[in-house]
C-alpha cells in the first residue's frame, strides 16, 4: 500500500478533524460515551446509597422516632466514620508512590501499617459511638428518639472494623487498578434481607424491632468484606505479589510516622466538612422528631441524586482532560455544553416526570401524614437543589480537568464555611422556616458556588490550560492516553 493510499484510510472524509490528527467525536457516541463511564462510576457508588435509603424506609415504617433516632446518630456516627474512610484511602496514595518506586514489599507493608492504624483508630471511635446518646441529648428533648439513637450506635460499633478493612483494602487494591464493585452490590441485595428478617423476622426468626436495622448494616458491611477479601486475595490472589507475611516494618516508627503525615490529614479535612452537617443535626434536634425524621428521608433521596450527578460529572472531567492533554479545545467546550444542557434535562426531568408522584414515592419511607407534609412542602426545593449541584458539578469538572481544582475547592469551602453554615444557624432557627429553611440554605450555598465557578470558567484560557495540563501530565500518560477516546 502507497503512502497516499494510508493517508486516505486514515484521515478519512466521513470524520471532521480538529487539527489533522484527532477525530471530533461525533455527538451522539459522545454522549453514548458519558453515559457508559457514570454508569461504570456510579455502580461503585449507588449500593453503598442504596443500603442507607433501603434502612431508612424500613425503619420509617416503625414510627418517627425510630427515624429519627437513627438519623441523628448516623449524624454523629458519620464525623469518626468520614475521617476514617478518607484517611484510609491514603494507603492508595503510599501503595502507588511504592509501586512506581518498584518496592513491592513496601506496598504490601502499607497495607500492614493501614490494618494495624484501624485497630488502634477504632479506641476512640468505639468511645464516640459509646457517648453518640449524650451528643443527642444537647439539642434533643424528645427521651424515646434519644433512646433509639444510643441503642443503633451501641450495634453501629460492630461496623467498624469491617467498614475499616473494607477500605482498607480497597485502596490497597485501586492503587493497582484492581476495582471490584460485584461484591457491593451483591451486599446491597443482601440488605433487603436482612432489614427483613433482622426488624420483622423471617426464616424462623421472630425479628428485633428497631435494632434490627443496625444488625442488617453490620451483617451487610461484614458480608462484604468477606466477599471482597475471597475474591481478591483468597480466589485471585491480587495481593501475593505484593505480600511477604506479616513484619514489624509496618509499625517501624519512621514507616508509621510517613503512614500518618499522609493519611491524617486527609482524615481531618473530610472530619472539618462533615462538620457543618453535626451543626444541622443538632439544629434540626430543637425543631423535633418530625422534623429530623423528614430530614433524614431527605438528604438520603438527595444523597442517591448527588451520586448520579457527581458520576456524570465525572465522566466530563475525564474525558475533557484527556481533550486537554491531547489539546482538541473544541472537544472539550462541547463537553461543557453537553454538561449545561444536561442541567436543563435534569430540572425538565424532575419537574414533569417526578414531582407529581412525589408523595406516593415518599410513602416508600413512612407513613407519618406529619413527616409526610414536611417532605413534600421542601420537595420543590430539593429540585431547585439538585439542578444547582449538577450546574456546580458540572462547572467543578470543568476546572479541575484543566488542572484548576484548587479554585474549585476555594468555591466549596467559602460555600460551606461562608454560606451554608451562618444560613443553617439563622433560616430554620430565627427566622422560623424549618425544614424548608434548611434546604434554602443548601440552595444558597450551591448558587454561590455556581456564580464563583460559572465565573472562572468563563474566565478560563483553553490555550494556558492546555500547556498547565500537559506540563502537569506524564510523557507516558500522554502516548496511552489517547485510548480513553475509544468508544
Amino acid at each position: 500500500m502507497s503512502l497516499s493510499e494510508a493517508s486516505k484510510l486514515l484521515v478519512s472524509p466521513l470524520f471532521q478533524y480538529e487539527d489533522g490528527i484527532h477525530v471530533i467525536v461525533p455527538v451522539h457516541r459522545e454522549i453514548s460515551a458519558l453515559i457508559v463511564i457514570a454508569l461504570r462510576i456510579a455502580f461503585g457508588r449507588l449500593p453503598r446509597v442504596v443500603i442507607m435509603i433501603t434502612t431508612l424506609a424500613f425503619v420509617g415504617h416503625l414510627g418517627t422516632q425510630q427515624l429519627a433516632g437513627m438519623t441523628l446518630a448516623s449524624i454523629w456516627m458519620g464525623f469518626p466514620s468520614n475521617f476514617l474512610r478518607s484517611a484510609l484511602q491514603g494507603v492508595g496514595t503510599l501503595c502507588s508512590q511504592a509501586q512506581s518506586a518498584g518496592n513491592d514489599f513496601l506496598v504490601g507493608t502499607w497495607l500492614q501499617t493501614a490494618i494495624v492504624a484501624t485497630v488502634l483508630w477504632t479506641i476512640p471511635t468505639v468511645i464516640w459511638y459509646h457517648y453518640i446518646g449524650d451528643m443527642m441529648a444537647l439539642s434533643v428533648s424528645d427521651a424515646a428518639t434519644i433512646e433509639y439513637g444510643k441503642d443503633y450506635a451501641s450495634v453501629a460499633i460492630y461496623a467498624i472494623i469491617p467498614q475499616c478493612l473494607l477500605w482498607s483494602l480497597k485502596s490497597f487494591f485501586e492503587s493497582q487498578e484492581i476495582v471490584v464493585h460485584g461484591c457491593t452490590f451483591i451486599a446491597m441485595l443482601f440488605n433487603f434481607g436482612f432489614n427483613q428478617i433482622f426488624i420483622y423476622g423471617g426464616l424462623g426468626y421472630k425479628g428485633y424491632g428497631f435494632i434490627g436495622s443496625a444488625y442488617a448494616i453490620v451483617a451487610s458491611l461484614t458480608l462484604e468484606l468477606l466477599l471482597y477479601a475471597y475474591y481478591a486475595m483468597a480466589w485471585n490472589g491480587y495481593h501475593r505479589p505484593y505480600w511477604g507475611g506479616w513484619t514489624f516494618e509496618c509499625i517501624d516508627r519512621d514507616n508509621f510516622y510517613t503512614f500518618l503525615a499522609v493519611t491524617m490529614p486527609k482524615g481531618l479535612i473530610a472530619a472539618m466538612d462533615w462538620t457543618p452537617y453535626i451543626v444541622i443535626g443538632v439544629l434540626a434536634g430543637y425543631l423535633g422528631p418530625a422534623i429530623v425524621a423528614a430530614q433524614g428521608i431527605l438528604l438520603g433521596l438527595f444523597a442517591l441524586v448527588v451520586v448520579c450527578i457527581d458520576s456524570f460529572a465525572n465522566a466530563i472531567q475525564n474525558r475533557m482532560a484527556v481533550y486537554l492533554i491531547q489539546g482538541c479545545i473544541e472537544s472539550a467546550r462541547r463537553l461543557l455544553t453537553i454538561g449545561v444542557f444536561s442541567v436543563i434535562l435534569l430540572g425538565l426531568t424532575f419537574f414533569f416526570l417526578i414531582a407529581p408522584f412525589i408523595h406516593d414515592i415518599l410513602r416508600l419511607w413512612t407513613v407519618d401524614d406529619n413527616v409526610l407534609t414536611l417532605c413534600s412542602s421542601t420537595v420543590s426545593i430539593l429540585i431547585y437543589c439538585a439542578i444547582a449541584t449538577l450546574a456546580r458539578a458540572i462547572f467543578t469538572a470543568t476546572l479541575t480537568a484543566a488542572s484548576l481544582h484548587d479554585y474549585a475547592e476555594l468555591a466549596t469551602l467559602l460555600a460551606r464555611w461562608c454560606v451554608f453554615l451562618p444560613l443553617s444557624l439563622f433560616l430554620p432557627i430565627y427566622f422560623h422556616w424549618g425544614i424548608e429553611g434548611f434546604w434554602l440554605a443548601l440552595l444558597a450555598s450551591d448558587l454561590f458556588q455556581v456564580v464563583y465557578l460559572a465565573c472562572g470558567v468563563s474566565r478560563l484560557n483553553w490555550q494556558v490550560a492546555i500547556r498547565r495540563i500537559q506540563y502537569l501530565t506524564p510523557v507516558a500518560s500522554i502516548n496511552n492516553i489517547s485510548s480513553l477516546i475509544i468508544v
